[in-house]
């Protein structure tokens, strides 16, 4: 009975395959991630002076800068993090705030982050601040604690954004659903002289498809 069973669950599978690729074109999800504004703290313009945003390429990946007379922070999206380099421009030490710092993801939930340098098995434990001296730099990571899980033998992070694949019909009803952008906010406190400010930043998520394969 068992080795019956194990035929029928193993033709199962290879029917599933087959019905799946005999639809042809199939399309997998893909996010583009654009920083689009930033809230910076109350008065910050008379302490800090003007802000602007800018995008550009750099070894083939879309990249995208904020700058006042604070800070100078790069931000590159990857398929599981934020990347940045955060540049101290001020004459003062920045501290960051690690345990005050959160990711609002696509639905508007409030996460906690993990950085570069925490353990995923303490994902969930309190994080000393970071000190940027003053005219240094850091390059660091942000991560959804949430997003941090032990599979089997080690520990995995799942991607920010589900992916999905589509056939050509589902394509259709895809597209229809999905014509919204998203968006994702980090909260980086910044804590400098004593003083808090929270920078806010806001990506927008615009949702399409690719071709994934042919039959």
């Amino acid at each position: 009975m068992k080795k019956y069973s194990g035929k029928v669950m193993f033709l199962a599978v290879v029917i599933a395959f087959l019905t799946l690729n005999s639809c042809g074109t199939l399309y997998t999800t893909i996010n583009d991630v654009k920083l689009k504004e930033v809230e910076k703290p109350q008065n910050s313009k008379e302490r800090y002076g003007e802000s602007k945003i800018i995008s550009f390429d750099e070894d083939g990946n879309s990249k995208y800068s904020f700058e006042d007379d604070l800070i100078k922070i790069i931000w590159l999206y990857t398929s599981k993090s934020f990347n940045f380099k955060l540049e101290n421009k001020s004459d003062s030490s920045i501290k960051i705030l690690w345990d005050e710092a959160s990711y609002i993801d696509e639905n508007s939930s409030s996460n906690r982050i993990i950085h570069s340098g925490v353990k995923y098995i303490d994902a969930s434990k309190p994080q000393p601040p970071t000190i940027i001296i003053k005219k240094a730099n850091l390059e660091d990571i942000i991560i959804p604690a949430k997003n941090v899980y032990f599979s089997s033998s080690s520990w995995e992070v799942s991607n920010l954004f589900k992916k999905y694949l589509y056939n050509e019909e589902e394509k259709e009803s895809f597209l229809k659903e999905n014509i919204d952008d998203k968006t994702v906010k980090i909260l980086l406190p910044l804590e400098v002289e004593g003083v808090l400010n929270e920078y806010i930043f806001s990506f927008n998520v615009k949702k399409s498809i690719e071709e994934n394969q042919k039959k």
